[in-house]
């Protein structure tokens, strides 16, 4: 897995969390937050990227068309999950580098 990190203009860091980068800011003040949520879904796998201001990724897509508690919304296209756990963490990755930049 790469360890990514973007630096802010205004010096602020970030990163996707892995044991190895947690290690190297470990004397710096920092704040972890859920950028998303990696689920069993209709057995398979989603990833649940709102929490970042995204959708839910599955295997045809992201969508939109989920409420609370993930359910979802009357006709709407419905979510094909990814097969493998590894499959969502690589989608929900993908995700966070092209919209966040990490």
């Amino acid at each position: 897995m790469d360890d990514d990190i973007l630096i802010g203009e205004d010096g602020h860091i970030s990163y996707v969390y892995s044991d190895r980068l947690d290690a190297i800011f470990a004397d710096v003040p920092r704040e972890t937050v859920r950028a998303s949520h990696v689920e069993p879904y209709c057995g398979g796998w989603a990833a649940d990227m709102r929490p970042s201001g995204g959708g839910v990724l599955g295997s045809n897509g992201e969508s939109t068309a989920f409420g609370e508690f993930g359910h979802r919304y009357v006709g709407v296209e419905p979510l094909v999950p990814f097969q493998t756990r590894q499959a969502a963490l690589d989608a929900e990755r993908a995700w966070l580098r092209k919209e966040l930049g990490l």
